[in-house]
């Protein structure tokens, strides 16, 4: 039979009302959601049992619970169709401080459909998001992944797709080196990862591992677009922030000055850049799943900025504190047969430290980043060379 038409995106209906007091009111089904959770612990009986009159009370607030819910749904415009809008009142909420505050601890409490929906509207135009730089915002970028982590791939798709074009249309390699995309990207990944695990030790002809294939080659059509968005953009795109550390502040404002000529940006539309080990991170898992044929396109380039001692991650941070090593740094200089550059001069004596020996920076590693195979293992290669 024919599919049944999606109903049409819901455009923002609370034209008369200011966005201050729409977050106001969702803030106030927050805190109703919460008294009723307070409630809710409250009567549970850590024993295994209840008298009827405390099971009777346990049975309203959970009702109270799924009407509170269903008014927080309401109050963020998630509640009807599952295709956002342009102009959808959660992206407007991305403008105000609290508004961000307050899709964050809906995250937190809403049930697992409810917040795969209000990721999706949040995710359908990141760039909204991925221009602050908050506390609060810290908390939404690792709250937004948690909720993807926790998503079916299929959903995860329709996201990954989002993501897709909207790089297309802002900028490629440097949209993606944007903290809240490259953390987002990062999930998407490492779920793909486990996806194809599963699959590969499953056994053959069973309907449910047929479809989940399919889901994996579509996944893997909107991975060849991104892996060709990096393609030859890296210096220029993905790490050019990297690249700027350390530049003096004329080289810097003459570079701001014509970003605002090509680009028309301003300092506050600015993208919160990923940190120089993310970056990595991403690099590596995408590199992870690529094919042979893949990874050759990407040699030279990845060899050349594996060698620049500007982008290694450095083994202690600004204050001197070690720091776990970066897996996806090292698991690159692996795949792609390149020593690492000594680390500078400050960090070797300031750390109160000597530098490592030759190879030691890559010896004893015995996979990629973290959840994912060493090269050539596990399944890492769905795609044989050649096949794109």
């Amino acid at each position: 039979g024919k599919e049944a038409k999606l109903a049409p995106a819901r455009r923002y209906m609370f034209g008369w009302m200011s966005l201050s007091y729409l977050v106001e009111e969702g803030m106030r089904c927050l805190i109703r959601i919460e008294d009723v959770d307070s409630t809710l612990i409250a009567l549970s009986d850590p024993a295994g049992f209840a008298d009827p009159a405390r099971q009777f009370n346990l049975e309203e607030c959970k009702a109270e619970r799924k009407k509170q819910v269903a008014d927080l749904c309401e109050a963020l415009d998630i509640s009807q169709s599952q295709r956002p809008s342009d102009d959808h009142l959660v992206l407007r909420f991305a403008n105000l401080h609290k508004g961000r505050l307050l899709l964050f601890r809906s995250i937190l409490l809403l049930p697992a459909k409810e917040t795969g929906l209000l990721v999706v509207v949040i995710l359908h135009d990141a760039y909204r998001f991925a221009k602050h730089a908050t506390e609060i915002d810290g908390k939404l970028r690792e709250a937004v992944c948690d909720a993807l982590n926790a998503m079916p791939l299929q959903r995860i798709n329709h996201i990954f797709l989002s993501l897709a074009k909207q790089a297309k249309a802002r900028g490629g390699a440097s949209f993606v080196s944007a903290a809240l995309i490259c953390k987002c990207l990062q999930v998407i990944l490492k779920k793909a990862h486990e996806v194809a695990s599963r699959l590969a030790s499953a056994p053959p002809n069973i309907p449910e591992n047929n479809e989940l294939a399919k889901t994996m080659g579509y996944w893997r059509q909107i991975y060849d677009f991104f892996f060709a968005l990096l393609k030859g953009n890296l210096r220029s795109g993905f790490f050019t922030r990297c690249l700027r550390e350390g530049d003096s502040k004329e080289a810097k404002k003459a570079e701001k000055k014509e970003e605002k000529k090509s680009d028309k940006r301003t300092p506050d539309t600015e993208l919160v850049p990923a940190r120089k080990r993310d970056l990595w991170e991403l690099l590596a898992a995408m590199v992870s799943h690529g094919s042979s044929a893949q990874r050759d396109v990407l040699r030279p380039e990845m060899r050349d900025l594996l060698t620049v001692s500007k982008l290694s991650p450095l083994p202690v941070d600004e204050l001197g504190v070690p720091m776990p090593p970066s897996r996806g740094y090292q698991y690159l200089c692996q795949v792609f047969e390149t020593a690492p550059p000594p680390p500078p001069a400050h960090v070797r004596h300031d750390a109160g430290g000597m530098p490592p020996p030759p190879g030691a920076a890559i010896a004893g590693i015995g996979g990629g980043p973290v959840g994912l195979p060493p090269p050539g293992e596990g399944g890492i290669n769905p795609a044989p060379a050649g096949a794109l």
